[in-house]
C-alpha cells in the first residue's frame, strides 16, 4: 500500500524485529519495513540501520528485470517503470527470466496456505469466542487454515524451498532481482477484484517466502497515482544499496 502513495520502502529480511514486542500475524515470514517520502531520507535509514555497511567498494550493483508473461502489466505503468529501469545496470538474458517465471509460478498460492496455516494456529484458542470481532476476510483466512491438509501445507513449504534455492542460485550472478509490486497503478476500490488480489500475491509473494531484504523504489503514474518497484537483494551484497540509490538519483531529480 505505501508504494500506492509514492513512497520509498526498505524492507528488512526475516528478523527478531519482526517477533519481539509486536503480534505478528505470520511469525516465520514476516519482517519489519521502513518507509519514508525522499531517496534521501531512505538512504540515510539504511546507513543508520547498518551502519557496516558504508565501507567504500568499487564493486558495481548488476540486476535482473523480471518479466513474467503470465502477469501483464498496464501500458503505461510498464512504460514508467522501464524509464526507472534505465538508470539500473540490468541484464536482458532471456534464459533467467524463463526458470524464474517457471518457480514463482506457484508462490502465491504456497504463500496463502502458510499465511492461513499460521493464522489458524495462532487464532484457534479465541476465534469462536471473539468471532463477531473479526473482520469477514480475515475469518476466511484463519478457516482455511483449519481445513488445510498436511498435504498442501507440505507442498507449500516444497515450493518455498525451491523457490529459496533459485534465488540462491541467481545470486551467484546478479545482486539483486527487480519486479513490479503490481499489474497497475494505485488500484481503485471500485475496480478491485479477486484477480488483481491474486496477482498482487504473486508479485509479492517471493520476497516474503525466501526471507529476502528489499528496496521499493516507487514512480508516478497518470491522475495522481503511483506503482513501484520491489528490488530483492542479496543478502550477502546489502553493501551496494547505496550504489543503486545513487544510480537511481537522477530519475527522481
Amino acid at each position: 500500500p505505501a508504494a500506492f502513495h509514492g513512497l520509498f520502502g526498505f524492507r528488512m529480511a526475516n528478523n527478531d524485529y519482526a517477533r519481539e514486542g509486536v503480534f505478528p500475524i505470520i511469525p516465520s515470514l514476516e519482517s519489519v519495513g521502513w518507509m519514508t517520502a525522499q531517496l534521501e531520507d531512505l538512504q540515510t535509514s539504511i546507513e543508520a540501520l547498518f551502519p557496516s555497511l558504508n565501507a567504500s567498494s568499487t564493486e558495481a550493483p548488476h540486476g535482473y528485470l523480471l518479466n513474467d508473461p503470465s502477469i501483464p502489466l498496464d501500458a503505461e505503468l510498464k512504460a514508467n517503470m522501464m524509464d526507472l529501469t534505465r538508470y539500473l545496470d540490468v541484464d536482458d538474458n532471456p534464459e533467467p527470466n524463463r526458470a524464474l517465471c517457471r518457480r514463482f509460478k506457484e508462490s502465491g498460492e504456497a504463500y496463502t496456505t502458510i499465511e492461513s496455516r499460521e493464522l489458524y494456529a495462532i487464532h484457534q484458542y479465541w476465534i469462536e469466542e471473539y468471532r463477531t470481532r473479526y473482520p469477514e476476510h480475515l475469518l476466511r483466512r484463519i478457516e482455511a487454515g483449519q481445513i488445510c491438509t498436511a498435504e498442501k501445507a507440505e507442498l507449500a513449504t516444497a515450493i518455498q524451498q525451491k523457490i529459496r534455492e533459485t534465488m540462491s542460485d541467481f545470486f551467484n550472478r546478479y545482486d539483486y532481482l527487480i519486479l513490479p509490486i503490481s499489474p497497475q497503478a494505485t488500484p481503485d476500490r471500485a475496480n478491485w477484484s479477486g484477480q488483481i488480489s491474486n496477482e498482487l500475491n504473486r508479485l509479492n509473494a517471493p520476497a516474503s517466502l525466501t526471507f529476502l531484504p528489499a528496496l521499493i523504489l516507487p514512480f508516478p503514474c497518470d491522475e495522481g497515482r503511483h506503482s513501484a518497484l520491489q528490488l530483492l537483494l542479496n543478502p550477502r551484497k546489502l553493501h551496494l544499496c547505496s550504489k543503486i540509490l545513487q544510480q537511481v538519483r537522477g530519475f527522481y531529480g
